[in-house]
């Protein structure tokens, strides 16, 4: 338990940190729908015990109310809330809560030639495979936050979403939201190309700059400048001015747990899933040359 504390300990601050948070956003937006329940019930009560008061406007509103009692919150409703206004600043920092765990230590294999005195005892593919293992050690931590967001919403909410087509309260139209489970198993299979391709980046950024924060920064810069290019050139340029479309917006890494479907879910999970192969053959192509590796890691001072 020592040797794995002692091992893990940047990724358990981070690991509990964020769980903290997600965790205390989920139950305020939850504990807010269940004040906005209980006074919704509130009124429905005084209207069925005041109907037929003689005031017109009075009767109409409450009759508008009694015939909407049995639409109750759902769970697109809490989702939508949570995303937008609890823990949206995620979208943001979730590359960071993965890399700098991932990368801490992972460097150091590289860096000071632990992968010179590994290749004595062992075949290059077979010290790609424990490299590897390593790297994607932590791949479960944001689709855990995904998994999390998703329980919460559930709570003492319906998958009918009458209410959220009713009121506009969710950021989701396209008919999958009739489908709870679809939609929950593609919204963490979402999540979890996603955590792929943010290792993925970060593997071929240390691959040349094998220093802990300076490999993080770079990761990070790329990673952004992956998303101006789609924003500025693919979306903004090429589907907006010259193509007149709107599915540019789905070229986006930045907003994971978003997962918005303004071009169809399909046309999304297409392209999260090119991006996710596209960063594979990256990291394949990056690695697949032994010798220039050694080169690079006997570099290091």
């Amino acid at each position: 338990m020592r040797k794995f504390i002692k091992n893990n300990w940047l990724f358990m601050i981070i690991f509990v940190a964020v769980s903290f948070f997600v965790v205390l956003k989920c139950t305020e937006t939850v504990n807010n729908f269940s004040k906005l329940n209980e006074n919704r019930e509130q009124i429905i009560n005084f209207c069925q015990e005041n109907m037929n008061s003689g005031t017109s406007d009075y009767d109409e509103y409450c009759t508008k109310i009694l015939e909407e009692k049995n639409i109750k919150v759902d769970f697109y409703t809490v989702l939508t809330d949570i995303l937008l206004y609890g823990i949206h600043i995620l979208n943001g920092v979730a590359f960071l809560i993965l890399i700098v765990p991932t990368l801490y230590g992972l460097n150091k294999v590289l860096k000071e030639k632990v992968l010179i005195h590994l290749l004595v005892r062992m075949s290059y593919k077979d010290f790609l495979i424990k490299f590897f293992k390593k790297a994607y050690r932590y791949v479960w931590i944001l689709p855990f936050i995904a998994i999390l967001v998703l329980g919460f919403s559930s709570i003492n909410t319906t998958f009918d979403p009458a209410y959220s087509i009713l009121y506009e309260t969710s950021k989701w139209t396209t008919s999958l939201i009739y489908n709870p489970i679809i939609f929950c198993t593609l919204y963490i299979l979402n999540i979890c190309m996603y955590s792929f391709i943010f290792v993925n980046i970060a593997l071929v950024v240390l691959r040349k700059n094998q220093r802990y924060i300076l490999a993080i920064l770079y990761s990070f810069i790329t990673y952004v400048g992956i998303e101006l290019f789609f924003e500025v050139v693919v979306n903004s340029l090429l589907f907006q001015l010259l193509l007149k479309s709107d599915i540019g917006y789905v070229f986006n890494i930045m907003n994971l747990f978003t997962f918005s479907d303004m071009n169809g879910i399909i046309t999304l999970m297409i392209f999260t899933f090119i991006m996710f192969m596209l960063s594979f053959i990256a990291v394949y192509f990056t690695y697949r040359n032994k010798e220039k590796l050694i080169i690079d890691c006997e570099k290091n001072s």
